[in-house]
């Protein structure tokens, strides 16, 4: 009785326009080339992506009301992705790609700073979080697109992948990161320090 009640209040939340927050959490780390996983009503799920020097892309597959089978008060049916990156990440640039695979009607997604919930038809300013990226222009059928994302809003932290289609269909996609790699020189240079200092403390250890 207190699942089928529970069950009722998310879908009624949903029916609103709102998304109650997630009745659980769970995370998990995502190496470059990794797939995202999903966040459900009943479970929110936090991608934790390694930023390391260099190119990195993160593909996801889903369904439009993965997150809920209700449609929304707007009319949408939504998929959500969470993922997490350090601060100290230097995002130089950012993309994402979408293939409405199944031709999903109205397809198409936005990325947004986590604030506690998921958004559905809300807007971020009205929910006081940032809009990375605004609700894309819908995706024809079967097709393909690429959008390049605000990288100077992605100083690290947490961020929601959004998706919604006014009925229930399959998708495809990507998300990828390019970070700073060290110049040969900054790098020798660092390794010549971190000699240094290692011959430092052997000699203090040698003295002592």
């Amino acid at each position: 009785m207190l699942k089928y009640l529970a069950a009722l209040f998310v879908s009624a939340g949903l029916a609103l326009g709102f998304t109650p927050a997630a009745l659980a959490q769970a995370s998990g780390p995502v190496n470059s080339g990794g797939v995202l996983t999903a966040s459900t009503a009943g479970q929110s799920f936090d991608n934790l992506l390694d930023l390391q020097p260099g190119t990195h892309g993160y593909s996801f597959s889903g369904s439009t009301g993965s997150y809920s089978q209700m449609i929304s008060s707007k009319g949408f049916y939504y998929a959500a992705y969470l993922f997490t990156f350090a601060p100290t990440s230097d995002v130089q640039s950012a993309t994402l790609t979408l293939n409405n695979a199944s031709g999903v009607a109205g397809l198409s997604g936005r990325l947004y700073t986590w604030g506690g919930s998921f958004l559905g038809d809300a807007s971020a300013a009205s929910a006081g979080q940032t809009a990375v990226q605004g609700w894309t222009s819908s995706l024809p059928a079967f097709g393909v697109s690429l959008v390049n994302l605000n990288a100077s809003a992605l100083d690290g932290g947490t961020y929601v992948l959004e998706l919604r289609g006014t009925n229930q269909g399959s998708f495809a996609g990507a998300i990828s990161f390019a970070t700073p790699v060290p110049e040969p020189i900054t790098l020798s240079m660092l390794l010549s320090g971190l000699g240094l200092l290692g011959g430092l403390g052997m000699r203090r250890r040698l003295l002592g």
